[in-house]
């Protein structure tokens, strides 16, 4: 890189690209926790719509072709 990329010297450019570094991170972080917050939010929402289904054992021999009854 040129000499006249870096605009106010060399200390200058490296106390913005540190500065530009640290926001980057700060953004990102803030990004993962929006993030995670939204997917624990939907995690909670899948779970109430869960429906427990009890099915009772069938006892006998029974095959692939035997009706199953199944109360919801």
């Amino acid at each position: 890189m040129p000499k006249s990329r870096n605009r106010g010297g060399a200390k200058a450019h490296r106390k913005r690209v540190t500065a530009r570094k640290n926001r980057m991170e700060v953004q990102q972080k803030k990004f993962q926790e929006k993030m995670i917050e939204m997917m624990n939010q939907q995690k909670e929402i899948e779970n109430e719509n869960v429906i427990d289904v009890d099915v009772e054992t069938i006892e006998g021999q029974y095959d692939e072709n035997t009706p199953i009854d199944i109360k919801l």
